[in-house]
């Protein structure tokens, strides 16, 4: 049997997760919490059979075995508190596989140094996006392609968007964040890509994140691009024509967008910029500001339990902001002891890890995302988000010339 064929299966399953997004949520395997996304469980399935080999370095990583007691406490808080509720007990389970899988899959991607990772999942990228544009250019009114979907058996409820680039993972505010880091390392990483392509692919990616008019995803890709020119200025490591090039791309962008739309979508989108404190999106975040800080009030030290908070939502009501998300579930004392400890260990290493070009951007991003723009959307717990984030991270702390581990 060739010994490069179980790698680049457990590689495509990795890229086609990335692909497909929830697309593959069918009805006929429904389960209490909506419907089963078979390319997940592929996924997440795949993901543990790579951790019964990586198992031990997984294991002795202080960040997964301070994440592993957290969501074992979380669940401990809910059942205690709540009684044996199926759905939130997946979701804690859920993702437990998903964080020792994907720091698995992140030691076993750099181990096999054939694997050229961070090149092919920037094409994964690029043919998500040409995916995600034909899907508009046929659904220009989300409602029409959410009709679709349940007719062939998806389930699936999402908000109405028009003209918005809604991509496979059906939400344009979730996708426009998650390309950012994508197009970040094509601006700033090292990655082994031509000119060409480099140029191909920024270019795809950020035409992409400007079609879906995303205020988050856009605001999220500025502050990064700042904080990453600044920070390499200041190490001198940094070619001088990179903001440049970048602002050149959004300008260029913005161009073939206007060229693309008619004069009263242009109009819209200039107002969904303008208009934050007036839009619709934005009265509902902060509704579900209201509702966070109420539900932490209730239960500050230890909170609700992972998901088991869901139970007390009522009627309309909805958590927007990851950062909230965790303190109700996990309480605030063990979210300030799992955030101390992480922030603990990454400054230990953070000279070793800043001389890494990737690393640091992707550093510079998960802050970021956590700071900013998790703030607007359930970021953090978002599969597509946290897995290729994670694995991305740990393959290019195990990849570095410094051998860094968490």
């Amino acid at each position: 049997m060739n010994k490069a064929y179980p790698k680049k299966t457990i590689e495509y399953i990795f890229y086609l997760f990335i692909i497909f997004g929830n697309l593959p949520r069918f009805s006929y395997i429904e389960a209490t919490f909506g419907g089963l996304n078979i390319g997940e469980l592929l996924f997440i399935l795949t993901s543990m059979c790579i951790f019964t080999i990586n198992y031990k370095k997984t294991i002795n990583s202080t960040f997964i075995i301070n994440a592993i007691l957290l969501i074992l406490l979380s669940a401990f808080i809910g059942v205690l508190k709540n009684g044996l509720l199926l759905q939130p007990l997946v979701y804690n389970f859920r993702l437990l596989f998903t964080l020792l899988g994907c720091y698995s899959l992140g030691i076993y991607f750099s181990r096999h140094n054939t694997i050229n990772l961070p090149a092919n999942i920037i094409r994964t990228y690029a043919i998500l996006c040409i995916i995600s544009i034909i899907i508009l250019l046929y659904f220009p009114k989300s409602n029409e392609l959410w009709i679709f979907l349940i007719n062939h058996g998806v389930v699936f409820t999402g908000d109405p968007h028009v003209n918005r680039l809604v991509s496979t993972y059906l939400d344009p505010n979730f996708f426009s964040c998650i390309i950012t880091l994508p197009i970040l390392l094509l601006i700033f990483g090292t990655i082994e890509l031509s000119k060409k392509e480099k140029t191909a692919y920024t270019t795809l990616l950020i035409i992409s994140l400007i079609l879906t008019t995303s205020r988050s995803g856009t605001s999220l890709l500025i502050i990064n691009m700042l904080i990453i020119s600044v920070m390499k200025n200041i190490n001198q490591r940094v070619k001088k024509n990179s903001i440049i090039v970048s602002l050149s791309l959004l300008i260029t962008g913005l161009i073939i967008l206007a060229l693309m739309i008619n004069t009263n979508d242009s109009i819209r989108i200039y107002e969904r910029f303008i208009n934050v404190l007036t839009d619709q999106s934005a009265i509902s975040r902060y509704r579900s500001l209201v509702t966070s800080i109420n539900l932490i009030s209730q239960n500050p030290l230890f909170g609700y339990g992972y998901n088991f908070s869901l139970e007390y939502l009522k009627p309309g009501e909805k958590i927007d902001s990851s950062i909230l998300f965790l303190l109700i579930s996990f309480g605030t004392i063990p979210t300030i002891y799992f955030a101390s400890i992480s922030g603990l260990l990454f400054f230990s290493k953070s000279k070793k890890v800043m001389k890494s070009n990737n690393v640091s951007i992707i550093m510079v991003y998960i802050f970021s995302s956590l700071a900013w723009a998790s703030n607007f959307n359930q970021l953090i717990f978002y599969p597509f988000w946290l897995v290729p984030t994670l694995i991305l991270s740990v393959y290019f702390m195990h990849t570095e010339k410094e051998n860094i581990h968490e």
